[in-house]
């Protein structure tokens, strides 16, 4: 009997042999093109490998909220057209002497080749967005799932002859029997480079057209080598099952330089979460832009983390000031109301009434030439 990427080659009418830049289009279109969008749920930590001990050793602690670790957990959706939405949490661990931990939102949006980015702390409400050119790969960075999961990629590739596309012909993967083909990190880049940028997948055609490996490159060396890619079966459109990436590493290697070694110094794990994926829901323009108020991808530990970075602060302006002074003496008001229904019979204004009333007034006058003075000199 046939190996199935035989027959899926012969469907996308492509030789099993050498895979051309055209017929790669046709079989990503073939593995990828019911899929208009889609969106999940993800998790993961950063952190850098401590001397003497191997990456494997140090994954199998997990999160251990030791100094200099990053974990994070988030939102991600794509649309078949390039349109993406990053909406992640990200938490950095410090000594908490020198450098303080933290937490920050981020949210990024691609929509129309223009990159929209906004950077969110708990205290802060006055972050303004960013706006740059952008499109499918500029995602593909830290804190991302872009880093396992190449539909940004796979179907949005539509000339990779543009790109030095490369057939490197078939190696086997963890068991899995993949395709491997090569293409510089972006279009047009010189005929010639000293440590030529370049990127190489090994795709797996038996099992939806997913990488299973990744490796960043600058000449023979390697950079960045994304790994230990595990696919699932889940449902995909039209009720059909089909393979999805659900877990990957990527082993982050020294820069190139004098001291450069063989060897990962870092490393990130990547972990979309179990019955989050969802596909074809016809995700609309708005979706990928700053101003969107409707549902995003979250489960309810993202749902509360997001109420926490929107609780409103206190203003601290002239109109802030009046309206904070205005709901302190309106609860002051509901409470004396409270006590007078309480009382056995209404008494006449005592001394001490008459005095609170008085501090009141001076703090009220007060508070308002504070907020004057401050935004006469802000």
């Amino acid at each position: 009997m046939p190996s199935a990427w035989i027959l899926i080659c012969v469907l996308a009418g492509v030789g099993p042999g050498d895979v051309g830049p055209s017929d790669f289009v046709r079989l990503m279109d073939g593995l990828h093109g019911e899929v208009r969008d889609v969106s999940f749920v993800f998790e993961g930590w950063l952190r850098g490998v401590p001397p003497g001990r191997s990456i494997q050793e140090d994954m199998r602690e997990g999160v251990s909220g030791r100094v200099g670790e990053r974990t994070y957990q988030g939102g991600y959706a794509f649309r078949s057209d390039g349109a993406t939405r990053l909406d992640c949490y990200i938490d950095y661990i410090n000594d908490n002497k020198e450098f303080k931990s933290f937490s920050t939102h981020q949210v990024m949006v691609i929509l129309d080749h223009q990159l929209s980015r906004v950077d969110e702390l708990p205290e802060r409400r006055d972050a303004r967005p960013t706006v740059g050119p952008g499109g499918p790969g500029m995602l593909n960075r830290p804190f991302s799932p872009e880093r396992i999961c190449y539909f940004w990629f796979l179907q949005t590739l539509k000339d990779p002859a543009s790109w030095r596309y490369q057939c490197l012909g078939w190696e086997e993967i963890g068991g899995h029997r993949c395709l491997k083909i090569q293409l510089d990190e972006g279009p047009g880049l010189p005929d010639r480079m000293a440590d030529r940028p370049t990127v190489r997948y090994w795709i797996d055609l038996e099992r939806g057209g997913h990488p299973l490996q990744v490796e960043f490159r600058r000449g023979d060396r390697p950079r960045m080598r994304t790994g230990d890619i595990e696919l699932e079966r889940l449902p995909g459109p039209g009720g059909r099952e089909r393979w999805f990436p659900v877990h990957g590493v990527t082993y982050i290697y020294p820069v190139l330089g004098p001291g450069y070694v063989d060897r990962p110094v870092a490393y990130e794990t990547y972990q979309v979460l179990q019955g989050t994926v969802r596909v074809n829901q016809g995700l609309p323009d708005a979706y990928f832009t700053l101003g969107w108020k409707g549902a995003i991808p979250e489960n309810a530990a993202l749902a509360a983390r997001r109420k926490g970075f929107r609780k409103p602060l206190r203003r601290s302006d002239a109109q802030g000031i009046k309206q904070h002074l205005e709901e302190a003496l309106a609860e002051a008001d509901e409470q004396s109301r409270a006590l007078e229904a309480s009382s056995p019979a209404r008494e006449t204004w005592s001394g001490t009434s008459i005095w609170q009333v008085g501090f009141a007034a001076a703090g009220l006058i007060v508070l308002i030439g504070v907020g004057a003075w401050r935004w006469k000199f802000r």
